[in-house]
């Protein structure tokens, strides 16, 4: 994506636009963030909580194999954004270059921590799906 500039005669729009765009994708991606791994708790929780399922390792099986493949997903989603993040705070300085603008208010470190950390939580998702049904299975 081009970050272009609507008005030449406002060139001071472009700072506060451009964080206003990065900070409605970084909310946005958080949000996704957020709702993704409340997923995943509640249908441990689920599947923890009902004797039924505990006792049926195909169910177990199936929906570890489904949430095993939405955490991988889920790790190229975030993967996609932060790139995305990286290259748009690049742009951005280069634009602001030409119109002496002071782009280190520009919170991409800021941000940055939460695409650091995101992962982290993914991955372990990730682990507890891939142990969930062998514990099931050997547990039976």
């Amino acid at each position: 994506m081009r970050l272009a500039m609507q008005d030449p005669q406002k060139p001071t729009t472009l700072p506060d636009e451009a964080h206003d765009y990065y900070r409605h994708l970084v909310t946005t991606t958080v949000g996704w963030f957020t709702f993704f791994v409340t997923v995943n708790y509640v249908v441990m929780g689920w599947l923890g909580s009902s004797e039924g399922f505990r006792n049926n390792s195909v169910v177990v099986w199936w929906l570890s194999a489904l949430f095993i493949t939405q955490n991988i997903l889920g790790l190229l989603v975030l993967r996609s954004v932060r790139r995305y993040c990286i290259d748009f705070s690049q742009q951005v300085r280069q634009l602001s270059e030409p119109l002496h603008h002071d782009m280190r208010v520009f919170p991409f470190h800021a941000y940055e921590r939460a695409f650091i950390l995101a992962p982290y939580a993914i991955v372990s998702l990730l682990i507890t799906w891939v142990a969930l049904p062998i514990v099931v299975t050997t547990a039976q």
